[in-house]
């Protein structure tokens, strides 16, 4: 039992233009999605269902079929052209009735609408991320009421968003690059911006009630958000709660109490308090701080001890109303570190400390996992996170064109212990400065952080994806007014979003930009004159003309965010969306879902410079067999890159360059089944790319690399004590699944370090094993690499191409352990199949 509560503070909100409510159970709520709902444009009308949208509407009616066969992702444009409405006919419950204020609670509307009851406008929207309370006491009748909300196009209100804009100045770019095969503008509308279309998904810009609605009525407060705060201090933890309320009117002081339990640690405590609203917004806020006399149990991310979480429980009590929130968070402490000491004054270091333990962020990049919001379904949220934690992430990056993702997908992350770097919702463009939009993005942004803020998993908060680059660098011709879309970029992310963040949230860091120079950013002005330098930061990385499964072609850096190369799906896959007039790599369909500018001689390129290229690519055959290949060649190019961003976790080189702590592949997922940088499929199913990962970021992993002539094997450990391990090697000729040759040594391999634990000249062991040495381009062997004493994954380096490999077709196809079928990529099949069992 804790003593009396230590601190108290009462304070009233200020006033914003947008109201904001949390989808928690409240006393006195009216679900309105149990009602007949029809959805209706100038012409026709169709049955509705709430959640949901437009679209999934119309596929339910039979006006639309799959949205991903063949070309229907243009043949439907028409729907995201036209305005439509949702409408319902409701009975209020008589208790909510009597109650002296009355609200409508949007969670989610996509995105522009106006709101009507009994055909009096109660509100409008213009921010998909926004949750909206509609004050509609006024508007109510005793018997049955009308609701409706009329959605504009999305496409013509961002081109009218754009006109008025662009009459000034335009901000930059008007639309995404052809290749998207996209919608223009979509800088001008708060709306998940992929649903514009974007390099690896189509354009289905939709409209709907994509969340819940309900009634809510009150006579004198009402509880929304609780922050939850667990502060370390010498003599122990704290546990801080910032409490925000409701009032039912303005200039009213009010009374009452809350009740905070927390089981597991003996919190129980009941805490009087007043306070007045001042406002007209009717928001105020109550700040309770208890000391934690039990000591409480760590949460850590995956991989390096338990995710502990606690259950509280906070009760708000008036006289006239009761309101609650459960929810789970946890004990940990987060520090960006960024000094210049431990990278010897060539820039400065950036790693995440999480419970003083530095952390490398080995994960992948998040996107949507639907092109319509409300299909984003908790089973596929759940899925895709477990299927991250599976494969051995320990991070996802939430990508700044997507979405804030549902709760579900947040508290599988701190239940598995994946750690989230959190972008907010803008990417690759300019925005707009004006004051309807930030007054906008300033509601979606509280309301954002104040939602997700008690979730241990997410660590940092990103004010955008890759703007600050894309300034700089003049991706959409800014350099024609560079002060001018600077002061614009300053604007939302430095003078809007940063304050907010800082004001509501102190127990994560914020960065700017991703990617960015991190404080040496900040003091050039916010706008480096090189963001993304190796120096300093996080850095977004792709090339796709080199040799990629070379890993000393990649930079060092301090942290890589984003790199990856792109793959088609699986046949099968491609083949419930086409017909098989669509299976030849140049068909105007396989053209039609590559929407990054050249992809396709992109991956036929890279293809081409390991791997034997089919006879013809045109063929049913030549079709299949890229579909595998592009996916091999993806697997082998991000295992090299990450590998390589492994080797040199807390070590620089003689230039300064190193000290990595973090890889994250793009993507992990897919929107849809097209060509991408996906490691899981559409419908779920795991590339090779995903199987690997499960190896290359393994705790421990041996990393085989050819330098001046020799294998060096380094050892990349996240382990958090030191261990003893053996290092084996082994040489394997191509034409026998039996062990060849083996060398070995022991290695105390120190705790979360990366280091050179093996060193072997090719000269001496090739000849030793029956192997001709490279340089005569007979390249008959390879070489496994495993580690006893320790549970590792064994890996493999190749020293040859898979096409140049000699190896005998018989002799792998009878073996009793693997049969192979014939054909081009015989080899490379039996070192695939090797890694992916």
């Amino acid at each position: 039992m804790m003593s009396a509560v230590k601190s108290l503070l009462l304070l009233c909100s200020v006033a914003w233009s947008v109201n904001r409510v949390r989808n928690e159970p409240l006393s006195n709520i009216q679900d309105l999605t149990v009602f007949d709902w029809i959805l209706k444009n100038d012409t026709s009308s169709y049955p509705a269902i709430v959640p949901g949208g437009v679209y999934t509407d119309l596929i339910r009616a039979g006006i639309l079929d799959d949205l991903y066969y063949r070309f229907n992702d243009f043949a439907y444009r028409w729907v995201s052209y036209g305005d439509w409405s949702y409408e319902a006919k409701f009975t209020v419950d008589e208790t909510i009735f009597q109650k002296q204020r009355i609200l409508l609670v949007c969670d989610g509307l996509d995105t522009v609408a106006d709101v009507f009851v009994n055909d009096q406008q109660v509100g409008s929207s213009d921010n998909m991320f926004v949750q909206y309370k509609f004050d509609i006491k006024d508007s109510l009748i005793d018997g049955e009421n009308t609701l409706t909300f009329k959605f504009k196009s999305p496409v013509q209100y961002a081109k009218e968003q754009w006109d008025a804009q662009s009459s000034e100045y335009p901000v930059l770019p008007e639309c995404v690059d052809p290749a998207y095969r996209g919608e223009c503008h979509a800088n001008h509308i708060r709306k998940m911006q992929a649903s514009f279309a974007w390099d690896w998904g189509p354009s289905f810009p939709s409209v709907g009630i994509w969340k819940s609605i309900r009634l809510e009525g009150f006579d004198t407060l009402q509880l929304r958000d609780v922050l939850v705060f667990t502060e370390k201090q010498s003599e122990g933890w704290k546990l801080r709660l910032v409490v925000h309320m409701d009032t039912a009117e303005a200039n009213v002081q009010y009374s009452g109490k809350i009740d905070l339990q927390v089981k597991d640690l003996q919190i129980q405590e009941t805490i009087e308090f007043y306070t007045f609203a001042e406002t007209e917004s009717r928001e105020c806020s109550t700040e309770v701080t208890v000391n934690v006399d039990v000591t409480p149990e760590l949460w850590w991310p995956r991989g390096y001890g338990s995710q502990r979480l606690y259950e509280m429980s906070v009760t708000l009590q008036t006289s006239q109303d009761v309101a609650y929130k459960n929810l789970l968070f946890g004990f940990r402490t987060i520090e960006l570190v960024q000094t210049a000491e431990e990278v010897d004054g060539q820039g400065l270091s950036f790693y995440f400390k999480i419970n003083s333990v530095p952390i490398f962020l080995k994960g992948s990049n998040w996107i949507p996992s639907h092109i319509l919001p409300e299909n984003s379904t908790p089973e596929k949220l759940r899925f895709l996170v477990r299927s991250a934690a599976e494969a051995n992430h320990n991070t996802l990056r939430i990508w700044g064109g997507g979405m804030f993702e549902a709760a579900e997908f947040y508290q599988a992350a701190d239940e598995l212990g994946l750690v989230i770097w959190h972008d907010f919702m803008f990417a690759c463009s300019m925005y707009p400065s004006k004051d309807w939009f930030l007054s906008t993005v300033s509601a979606e942004i509280r309301h954002q952080v104040r939602r997700l803020q008690h979730h241990p998993s997410i660590i940092v908060w990103a004010g955008n994806n890759e703007n600050e680059k894309a300034l700089r660098d003049n991706w959409y011709g800014t350099n024609s007014n560079f002060e001018l879309y600077k002061a614009d970029y300053k604007k939302l992310y430095v003078e809007t979003i940063r304050p907010i963040v800082i004001a509501e949230d102190s127990s994560r860091p914020f960065v700017v930009s991703s990617p960015s120079n991190g404080l040496a950013s900040e003091e050039e002005d916010f706008v480096a004159i090189n963001p993304g330098s190796y120096n300093y930061g996080d850095i977004h990385y792709y090339n796709y003309f080199m040799d990629a499964w070379d890993p000393k072609n990649f930079p060092i850096p301090r942290m890589a965010t984003e790199y990856g190369f792109q793959a088609m799906p699986s046949f099968r896959s491609i083949k419930r969306v086409t017909t098989s007039d669509d299976w030849s790599y140049n068909s105007t369909w396989n053209d039609h879902v590559q929407h990054h500018p050249g992809g396709n001689s992109e991956m036929l390129l890279q293809v081409e410079m390991h791997l034997p290229r089919p006879s013809n690519i045109d063929a049913e055959e030549g079709f299949k067999q890229m579909t595998y290949l592009t996916q091999v060649n993806q697997a082998m190019s991000v295992k090299a890159e990450t590998e390589w961003y492994r080797r040199w976790m807390g070590k620089l080189n003689g230039e300064g360059l190193g000290y990595t702590y973090g890889a994250m592949y793009w993507q992990l997922q897919d929107i849809w089944p097209g060509h991408s940088w996906a490691s899981i499929e559409y419908d779920g199913n795991w590339k090779l790319l995903h199987y690997y990962s499960k190896d290359f970021f393994a705790s421990i992993l041996p990393i085989p690399i050819v330098e001046e002539g020799a294998v060096r094997v380094y050892i990349s450990s996240d382990l958090v004590e030191p261990v003893n391990v053996g290092v084996q090697l082994v040489v394997q000729r191509y034409d026998s699944l039996e062990d060849g040759r083996s060398y070995s040594s022991e290695f105390l391999m120190p705790a979360l370090s990366s280091e050179l634990a093996g060193e072997w000249v090719l000269s001496t062991i090739l000849p030793e094993s029956g192997c001709d040495t490279p340089s005569i381009n007979d390249f008959s062997c390879f070489i496994r690499v495993s580690l006893t004493g320790v549970s590792a994954p064994t890996n493999v380096l190749l020293l040859s191409d898979p096409k140049d490999a000699k190896y005998n077709k018989a002799t792998i196809s009878d073996s009793p352990r693997l049969q192979i079928s014939e054909g081009p990529m015989g080899p490379l099949k039996v070192y695939t199949i090797w890694r992916v069992l």
